[in-house]
């Protein structure tokens, strides 16, 4: 962004490249941490061998699409009233690139 603005980049000397998200140790790793965080009561090891590929193609390595296929694929599980993030949420969530319909709670009748 600084690099297409003279003023900003002439402010700038050092430029850092952001590499793309791998699949590897450290993504691993990162998937493991943000899942913790998830709203899930069992584990939807997004860190495992198919659900990492899933991300790591499904995100093309960026981080802001990363985080959004992540939560695409969690809102998609609830709504599906799952009880973690299956293979399936996540390619519904790549696939569609959008939030489920909304869904009406049902609540009980008060007496």
């Amino acid at each position: 962004a600084f690099a297409k603005d003279p003023q900003m980049s002439s402010r700038f000397e050092r430029r850092f490249e952001i590499p793309e998200w791998q699949e590897g140790d450290v993504f691993r790793s990162f998937l493991y941490g943000y899942e913790r965080f998830l709203p899930f009561p069992k584990p939807s090891d997004l860190d495992g061998r198919e659900k990492m590929r899933l991300l790591a193609i499904g995100s093309k390595g960026n981080m802001r699409s990363l985080v959004r296929l992540i939560s695409l694929s969690a809102l998609w599980a609830v709504s599906k009233r799952a009880d973690h993030i299956s293979a399936a949420h996540i390619e519904l969530a790549r696939d569609v690139d959008s939030p489920p319909p909304p869904v009406a709670i049902k609540r009980p009748l008060e007496a």
